[in-house]
């Protein structure tokens, strides 16, 4: 099998594993940049590789950011540095915390107003936050 019908057979799957939501993002970036490498294309390459490893600080990706939507969308030119993978473990992580605060509120006996309160107080301080590049790395 060719080079240029390896990537057309990948490239037919990954559309199908898109289509049908079979991937989660992270994957689908590994799959596209095995397509990208085998049809040659830096860009995608590029782009694939940034969104596997995270976004660099130090300004040389800025037009990556960009198309990727990475900006922060405030005025301060942050931006989320961290890879697919880890958006997608925070993610992970904030929906399970979001389930576990939801299990709560099924009291019963004499300490219901303490239980209720405990539980109403923890699940107030819990909030996912990932990391930003820093204001320096201005948008060009």
């Amino acid at each position: 099998m060719s080079k240029q019908d390896e990537a057309l057979r990948v490239a037919a799957e990954l559309l199908g594993d898109i289509e049908l939501q079979r991937l989660k993002a992270s994957e689908v970036v590994l799959k596209a940049g095995r397509v990208a490498r085998l049809v040659g294309h830096d860009d995608l390459t590029t782009f694939c590789s940034l969104e596997r490893g995270g976004y660099p600080t130090d300004g040389s990706a800025n037009e990556w950011i960009g198309r990727a939507g990475r900006w922060s969308g405030k005025d301060d030119d942050r931006f989320y540095v961290v890879s697919i993978a880890k958006v997608e473990a925070n993610l992970d992580s904030s929906q399970e915390s979001v389930k576990a605060m939801q299990g709560g509120g099924n009291y019963s006996g004499d300490f219901i107003t303490v239980a209720a309160r405990e539980h109403d107080s923890g699940s107030a301080h819990t909030r996912m936050q990932l990391p930003f590049g820093p204001a320096s790395a201005s948008r060009s």
